[in-house]
Order: C-alpha cells, then sequence, then structure tokens
C-alpha cells in the first residue's frame, strides 16, 4: 500500500485474518477507527440547526481520515458496499458506503445502549457475503488452482520452438514487427498486474445483446483505478478471456443510473454497426445482476425544492477488444498529430457528416481528455502488417444528438445532470465558465486541442521557459467567486484572442515549437506550429462571434 494507511481496527474471517500486526484492505470486511473525544472527534454533528458534516478542522480532518479508508477497501476489493464502525469516547456510528454517498446513523451510546452495536456486529457477521457488500460475481482465484496457472502462463513471453535460417528472420521481422508490439504491450501490462499481493479474481460478464450468454474473465490488479469512495469507482483492467486466450480491456465501473443516460457498450455498439473507425470493437457489455446504489434514496433536505446532488448508479461492466498503450508514448510530432486526427474520425464532427443519414443521429463524446485517446495497432484491410492509430476510448457521458427541426439547438443539448460533464484540464472555455452549459460539438473540438497542446508541450523542445509553471496556469488553474470556479485566465486569454503568449527573457511571444536538423544542424520551428496557430486562429474567431451574439463578458 504506497498511500501507507493503515485503519485502527477491521473484522476479518478467522482463515482471512492478518498475519501480522499490518492492515489489509484486501479482505477487512468492516473497519473501526477509534477516537479518544465524545464531541471533538465527532466527524459528523447532530445539533438541530447545525451542519450535519461538522465544520471545525479537527472534525473535517476525521472526516477526511474515514473517507480514505473507505476508498481503499472499495477499491482493492470486489464490493457494492461497505460499513465502517467509528467510536469516539462514549459513542458511536455505523456508516454505510456505496458508490453514490454514505448513510450515517445518529450516535450511539454504546455505554448506555451496546446492545444497537453488538446486535449490528452479531447480524453482520451471520449474512451471506451478498448481503454483507460483496460480489457473487467475482471469484477469488486461490494459489495451486488451474486458473493461477493459466494467468502464470499467459503473462510469459512465448519462446520460438525452431530456429530460424536468416532470410525467414528477416520476413518474420517485418511480418510481425508491429504484432509483437502490440502483443507484448498487453502481456507486459498482464504481467505487471500479476506482481506484488494483489489477488487474483475471475469475474463475470452478462452480454446485453444476449441474455443466455455470460462470459469471464481472469483479472488481478486494475490497469487503472478511480479514486474516491464516490461516483463511477472505474477500474480498467487488462483481462484474459477463459475462451479465447486472448488479451482484451475489461471495464468496470458504476454507471449513471438515470434517464438520457445510455450504456456505453450500447453507445460504442452503435457506432460498431455505423462502421464508425478508430474507436473500441465491444465484445461483451452489460449491467452485473441488478447490482444498484441506495444511498440516494435517503437523501433529504427542508428545502422541498432542493435538488437531490446524490445520483444513482449501478454495477456495469464492458470488454473491449484493443487493449491500447497511453497516448504520451507517441515518438514524433508528427505521430501525435496523427493519433489526434484518427480520433477525430471517431467523434461527432465526422460522424455527422458521413453516418447522419445512415443513423439519423450523431454522438458526442463529451469528455475528450488526455487519458481517453490511446494508440493500437490494427491491420488494415487488403494490407499484411499491422499499422499504429488511435481510437477515442470512455463513451460513457456520450450524448446523441437527433437533430428536431420542432426543437432548438438548447433543448436538444439539454444538460442531463446539474454539474460539469468531462475532465477540468480539457474542457473548453466556455464549459468551464458555465457549469449549466449544454456541452456541443465544438466544445469537444476544442478539447482535442486542448489535448494536442497538453502531450505537445510536455515532451516537444519548446520556447517555453518553465513547462511545469505552464501546465498549472493553462490546465489547472481557475478563478473562484462566491464558491463558484470557472475558465483560469491563461486558458480564456488563450480561447478569445487566439494564440498562447509565451514570455521569453521578458519579452512577449508566441508559443513555438522547434526540432533540431541534421543537415542544417540548427533547430528550426516545428510543422506542428502550423496546426496550432490556425486552429487558435479558427477558435478565436468562434469565441469573438459567440461573445457579439451572446453578449458574454469579455472576462469570465
Amino acid at each position: 500500500d504506497k498511500s501507507r494507511q493503515k485503519v485502527d481496527g477491521g473484522l476479518y474471517l478467522n482463515a482471512e485474518k492478518p498475519k501480522s500486526n499490518r492492515n489489509c484492505w484486501f479482505n477487512q470486511c468492516v473497519s473501526f477507527e477509534w477516537k479518544r473525544s465524545d464531541i471533538e472527534d465527532d466527524p459528523f454533528d447532530d445539533t438541530p440547526g447545525c451542519a450535519f458534516e461538522a465544520t471545525s478542522e479537527l472534525r473535517k480532518k476525521n472526516r477526511g481520515q474515514i473517507i480514505s479508508y473507505a476508498s481503499e477497501v472499495l477499491m482493492r476489493q470486489h464490493r457494492c458496499f461497505h460499513f465502517t464502525v467509528v467510536i469516539f469516547g462514549l459513542y458511536a456510528r455505523i456508516i454505510r458506503w456505496d458508490r453514490s454517498g454514505a448513510i450515517v446513523t445518529k450516535r450511539i451510546n454504546y455505554k448506555d445502549e451496546p446492545h444497537i452495536l453488538c446486535s449490528f456486529l452479531w447480524w453482520f457477521c451471520h449474512l451471506s457475503d451478498e448481503k454483507q457488500g460483496y460480489d457473487p460475481t467475482a471469484v477469488l482465484i486461490k494459489k495451486g488452482t488451474p486458473d493461477f496457472a493459466v494467468m502464470k502462463r499467459a503473462s510469459e513471453k512465448k519462446e520460438r520452438t525452431r530456429s530460424m535460417t536468416s532470410k525467414e528472420r528477416k520476413a518474420e521481422l517485418e511480418r510481425v514487427m508491429l504484432d509483437i508490439k502490440h502483443e507484448d504491450y498487453a502481456r507486459q501490462c498482464f504481467a505487471e498486474s500479476l506482481k506484488g499481493n494483489w489477488p487474483r479474481w475471475k469475474v463475470s460478464v452478462d452480454d446485453s445483446c444476449d441474455e443466455t450468454s455470460t462470459r469471464w474473465f481472469l483479472v488481478c490488479k486494475p490497469h487503472f483505478m478511480a479514486q474516491g469512495p464516490t461516483g463511477r469507482g472505474t477500474r480498467g483492467y487488462v483481462a484474459l478471456d477463459c475462451v479465447t486466450g486472448k488479451f482484451m480491456f475489461l471495464k468496470d465501473a458504476w454507471r449513471v443510473d438515470a434517464d438520457g443516460f445510455e450504456k456505453e457498450g450500447a453507445v460504442l455498439k452503435a457506432l460498431n454497426n455505423a462502421e464508425v473507425r478508430n474507436i473500441p470493437t465491444v465484445i461483451c457489455h452489460g449491467d452485473v445482476r441488478n447490482q444498484h446504489t441506495i444511498t440516494h434514496e435517503y437523501w433529504s433536505d427542508p428545502d422541498p425544492d432542493a435538488q437531490n446532488p446524490m445520483k444513482g448508479h449501478a454495477h456495469y461492466r464492458l470488454v473491449e477488444e484493443e487493449v491500447g498503450c497511453s497516448l504520451s508514448r507517441f515518438d514524433t510530432g508528427q505521430f501525435l498529430l496523427k493519433i489526434a486526427v484518427d480520433c477525430l474520425e471517431g467523434n461527432s464532427l465526422f460522424l455527422k457528416c458521413r453516418r447522419l443519414a445512415l443513423l439519423g443521429s450523431y454522438f458526442n463524446n463529451r469528455d475528450v481528455s488526455a487519458g481517453n485517446i490511446l494508440i493500437v495497432y490494427r491491420r488494415i484491410s487488403g494490407q499484411e502488417y499491422l499499422h499504429p492509430c488511435g481510437i477515442l476510448n470512455d463513451w460513457e457521458l456520450s450524448k446523441c444528438i437527433c437533430p428536431d427541426p420542432r426543437l432548438d439547438v438548447d433543448q436538444q443539448l439539454k444538460a442531463r445532470q446539474p454539474d460539469r460533464t468531462g475532465t477540468w484540464q480539457f474542457l473548453s472555455a466556455f464549459s468551464l465558465n458555465d457549469a449549466f452549459k449544454p456541452m456541443c460539438l465544438q466544445d469537444d473540438l476544442e478539447s482535442f486541442f486542448h489535448v494536442l497542446l497538453y502531450e505537445a508541450i510536455r515532451f516537444l523542445p519548446s520556447n517555453c521557459p518553465n513547462v511545469a509553471a505552464f501546465m498549472t496556469r493553462y490546465f489547472d488553474d481557475a478563478r473562484c467567486d462566491d464558491g463558484k470556479y470557472s475558465c483560469g485566465p491563461a486558458k480564456w486569454d488563450a480561447m478569445k484572442n487566439g494564440h498562447i503568449d509565451m514570455p521569453v527573457d521578458g519579452v512577449g511571444q508566441d508559443l513555438q515549437f522547434h526540432y533540431f536538423s541534421r543537415r542544417e544542424r540548427t533547430q528550426l520551428r516545428h510543422p506542428l506550429d502550423i496546426v496550432i496557430e490556425k486552429l487558435l486562429s479558427w477558435f478565436g474567431a468562434f469565441y469573438r462571434h459567440t461573445r457579439r451574439l451572446k453578449r458574454l463578458p469579455t472576462h469570465p
């Protein structure tokens, strides 16, 4: 555990209790945290008229501590919910966590009313695994079992069974050079996931396209996992298909369960059927045995007009054929630009133009970010070799736009949830300035530009004197007025003015990239500058035109 966090106590099965005094998140049934004071250490406040989430610094710190412990358990176990018992002085609280939030009991005086806490523990110990919060569709793989051995063999690089002549070796190298690169990357990721003490699991996916079909996959440590106990809780695995023995990408998440939200697999399936290029290929997908959150159902507010800030979530799994590698693995500016253009083909711009007649609609991805653009290797029709290309991943927040002449644009793009959709660093400046702004095609296109700039400024030579400071100003910065956050000045000025100022030695210059020419033995301006300058001029014109139409302020 790199976080080095340690809860005060835990309830374990006798067969799985830690052999040392060290904390173990993988098999903890219930978490316990002890504090000294009855009042000062209580993370919550039952006093009428006071905020239930206590506001003193110590109490906020204690609340953050138990939140981080719940996050560790939910990240490392296959669970639908988890319980924490907090004991402070002569009082205790029982907390039930799921991906919508937490249900907290009132203060329990366990000295005067010991039966409450004792009854909870007694009943918990007599419940089935599923009623205790465990996901029955994830089966633990124990050492010495056939599945354990299969995972080990799959992670090992296959050796050739016979020697090859020099001519054969050359032909084979040319034929499978990119095949090896692709296969090795998936295998390396799978092998990396087996390192350490992470448990191995056999998880099932009930295919929505065929209700009678259930497929099984072997996984270990997630290739990616979202932080925090609430939200979608996405975990991405490089998984081994139990039937084909091929490596695939399995996404385990708690999707938003509300009207207007399509399942990601259904969106991708529609795009696959429409032969849209450069998006993931769906193998199977479906909800996990009717597993839903319940915390949002218990939310209440004295104000009858208040909107429930919590969202309901449903457990969902999606399996994709491609195991993509990070966009940051690009080696040249030309390759970076190619990957970005490839992904544009999978986004709304090309889909709207080429597939509108077929689908009668188009999709906005609405979450274009550096983490959602991947490099994969695919075989092009009629060609022998695999070729690198970019794919636009993560369509769970996408929205289908069905042009209707009876509705205006704002009605068609009406927001489905009362907060921003997307990743802050890559959202358009207009979207950052208005949390309720409906996301549209122009916002996705601007996000592609921000991704291009984000990768270029990190890895390509430029006239930027301090890359870290620039990235903080441009991508992370924000203005805060009355507790509401909006776009930082650097990004807003770049979009509004159509160029990026880069002060070098006290003199203002436009951002420029360069490369070293071996022929001329000097640094030359990078061709990427032409693309960035053109895109910025278009965005600048769009922002000036839009501000005139809507009479928006010149500064957020």
